[in-house]
């Protein structure tokens, strides 16, 4: 027999204790079999013999050994490598977080820097805004003196010209009165008779039917004998007709009493229409009480607006305490965690010395053994005493740390509660000024819409006084006129009585110097020498008085009649046409006579001098309401802006 081929088992060396390498192992290579996961570097070259097996057994028994002690190392590994990942996990998330908190803390405090920046850049625009308003007050302050003696003077100014348009009033109305009763009468009489002519009308219509009805009637009476029946209805017809009269002249009868009311009614209207003009004496006076009113009104403008700067004053001061209420918060809050600081580092101090103070008693005791042990035997007493000796310096010491506790918890605790009651006192504080800020802000709003209603008032009165006045100037100015077209009127009635008057004393003269011509023709020559000897001495007396003699011809004499009449306010002319067969004047002579110290006619200017005082109080009302308009308008946009800011 062959002998078999002979094979060895490698086997890998054995690692020491200090050279195990911890290597990363794989979660795949655990789960399968150890034969499958590790090419193990042995070969198997030949078969062995008897002994040869036992031999592999054995080195196989100490690898499987080996291999489950690295398994077990490996899975020792894993788990420590969890653990590892595990904390580096939680220490990355913590780390985030702090993160988070830093960037979150300092964003806060950069808002906080930021609108402590914005509050300063507020508090400044307040303090400009306030002196603006300070500037404005004081200007409307001067503007409210200017506006109280103004209106003074023109009231006095005005009462003088409403005395005197009163005197003209009452001197019109009587004559507007006698003018209007007069018309009324004129009127209620035209309007009667064409109502009478109406009734005449109907009346003759009537008297038609009557007729026609009478026609009707005969006829009726012929057929009476032909037929009764047709006379029964002919006499019912008749009926009728009859009612129908009677109801036509009740008509007309209510006609003629609703005439006499109607004249009744118009004039109540007219009496109506005079209790209207002293109504409206009444309404001048009410314009007068309402400029003080709205002199009263904006002094209460202004104090208003000086109430809303103190709220705003006040508002300011109460975030300011907010904001210093939650400084000292923060304090609080940082004293806390200092004093738990000190807490535990005293705990920790105390816990350092007790356990200083045993070790030095330890090292002082050993000490002190070799020295017992030494002289045990000479100076037991001795021993004693120093034990004794050692064990009151080590409780002074105890009872020392003890006092020293108590009163570091002693001031802790006290300190503690102040700064508890200080929390509850700002807390109380907080919840006052909350309460208040509550408070100012409902005042704010009541006033906010106090001041809405007293603008919108104000602008009404405004608009109201401005068409009240637009409404007595058209009705001065018609008054004006009326009183202008009258006058005219009374100027040329006068000028027509005063050319009447001319005309007859003309023609009175001219008379009389006809009679006398007539009776004595030779007395003319006497009668012109008289004439020029009273022209000298009225010469002679009468400086600007001059006589002229002029022969025009006939068709001049018309036409310089009529020039004459239009120059009658400038110069007063007599005309005196002498004898045709005298032996000073030709044919047509004139003898006029030219009175140069003339009276210059006096225009007499009635027309109402409140006209002008009413246009310049007019404008300066209307300038004023203006103003005070668009004070309003500025104000409501800053408080707008004040809103979107805030």
């Amino acid at each position: 027999m062959e002998k078999g081929k002979a094979f060895k088992l490698f086997v890998p060396p054995r690692l020491s204790g200090g050279q195990v390498s911890a290597v990363k192992p794989q979660t795949s290579g655990f789960n399968k079999c150890p034969g499958d996961d590790f090419n193990l570097p042995f070969v198997m070259t030949t078969a062995a013999s008897h002994g040869e097996i036992t031999d592999a057994g054995k080195n196989m028994e100490t690898i499987n050994e080996l291999y489950s002690k690295l398994y077990k190392e490996a899975e020792k590994i894993k788990r420590w490598k969890l653990a590892v990942e595990s904390e580096l996990k939680q220490k990355e998330r913590k780390f985030q977080e702090n993160r988070k908190i830093i960037e979150a803390q300092r964003k806060a405090i950069q808002e906080l820097q930021f609108e402590n920046e914005k509050l300063s850049l507020k508090l400044e625009d307040e303090i400009c805004e306030n002196k603006d308003l300070l500037k404005e007050n004081s200007a409307s302050r001067h503007l409210c003196n200017l506006l109280k003696e103004t209106c003074s003077h023109f009231t006095e100014k005005m009462i003088v010209a409403f005395e005197e348009l009163r005197v003209q009033a009452e001197n019109t109305r009587l004559e507007m009165c006698f003018k209007c009763e007069s018309c009324a009468y004129c009127v209620s009489i035209s309007v009667l008779t064409v109502r009478c002519n109406e009734k005449d009308d109907v009346i003759r219509d009537i008297k038609t039917h009557l007729q026609e009805s009478k026609n009707k009637i005969t006829d009726l009476e012929e057929a009476k004998s032909k037929n009764y029946f047709c006379y029964i209805k002919i006499h019912l017809v008749i009926g009728v007709w009859k009612t129908e009269t009677m109801m036509i002249s009740s008509c007309l009868e209510t006609e003629l009493q609703s005439t006499v009311k109607a004249l009744i009614q118009v004039t109540q209207e007219k009496e109506t229409q005079m209790e209207e003009c002293k109504e409206a004496k009444a309404l001048h006076a009410s314009m007068i009480e309402e400029f003080e009113t709205s002199t009263y009104n904006l002094k209460s403008l202004l104090q208003e607006e000086q109430n809303s700067c103190i709220e705003k004053v006040i508002f300011l001061n109460i975030h300011l305490l907010i904001f210093v209420n939650l400084a000292f918060r923060n304090e609080l809050e940082s004293l806390r965690e200092k004093m738990a600081k000190k807490g535990e580092e005293v705990k920790s101090k105390l816990d350092e010395s007790e356990e200083n103070v045993i070790c030095n008693i330890v090292t002082y005791l050993k000490s002190t053994e070799w020295l017992y042990l030494n002289k045990m035997e000479k100076d037991q007493m001795g021993i004693l005493i120093f034990e004794q000796i050692t064990i009151l310096l080590y409780s002074l010491k105890v009872n020392k740390l003890q006092l020293e506790m108590e009163n570091m918890n002693k001031q802790h605790k006290a300190r503690v509660d102040i700064y508890e009651k200080e929390i509850e006192a700002k807390g109380v504080t907080e919840n006052n000024l909350l309460e208040e800020v509550e408070k100012m802000r409902l005042l704010a709003d009541e006033a906010t819409i106090a001041q809405r209603e007293t603008d919108i008032r104000c602008q009404h009165k405004i608009t109201e006084m401005v068409a009240l006045m637009e409404k007595h100037k058209h009705e001065y100015d018609k008054m004006v006129e009326e009183k202008d077209t009258e006058l005219k009127l009374y100027k040329i009635k006068e000028q027509e009585q005063s050319s009447l008057k001319r005309a007859l004393v003309r023609s009175t003269h001219q008379c009389w110097i006809m009679k006398w011509k007539g009776c004595f023709p030779k007395m003319s020559n006497l009668l012109a020498c008289l004439s020029h000897t009273e022209k000298r001495g009225v010469v002679l007396g009468q400086c600007n008085a001059t006589y002229t003699v002029k022969t025009p011809p006939v068709h001049k004499m018309q036409s310089e009649s009529s020039g004459l009449i239009s120059e009658q306010r400038k110069k007063q002319k007599v005309l005196l046409q002498l004898d045709a067969q005298s032996d000073s004047s030709e044919h047509s002579d004139l003898l006029v006579k030219l009175r140069t110290n003339c009276m210059k006619p006096t225009t007499s200017n009635l027309k109402a001098p409140s006209s002008a005082l009413k246009l310049a109080t007019m404008r300066k009302v209307r300038e004023t309401g203006w103003t005070a308009v668009s004070k309003m308008d500025r104000k409501r946009k800053i408080k707008d802006a004040e809103k979107l800011f805030s």
